[in-house]
């Protein structure tokens, strides 16, 4: 849920900080989450914070798999070639 945050436009499209964004979802962890104890609370508020911090943009381009075509035919043709 923490990387989902980060990679959706939410707090520039709501002018956002990332505390009070935060502070938001920590108060509907807690509405949900509540009745089972303070450490759920806790242990979901670090799950989301992690996934937050740690998801990291790729670069496509510098993933491209150009000439790797042959190497792994990945979709067969009605030939049996790609």
């Amino acid at each position: 849920m923490g990387a989902f945050f980060k990679a959706a436009p939410m707090m520039e499209t709501h002018g956002l900080s990332k505390d009070r964004l935060f502070e938001g979802i920590l108060k509907q962890t807690a509405k949900k989450f509540g009745h089972l104890g303070e450490r759920v609370i806790e242990d979901n508020m670090r799950v989301i914070t992690r996934g937050f911090d740690e998801v990291q943009a790729l670069d496509l381009e510098e993933m491209g798999d150009a000439g790797h075509e042959e190497l792994l035919p990945l979709i067969p043709t009605r030939h049996g070639r790609h």
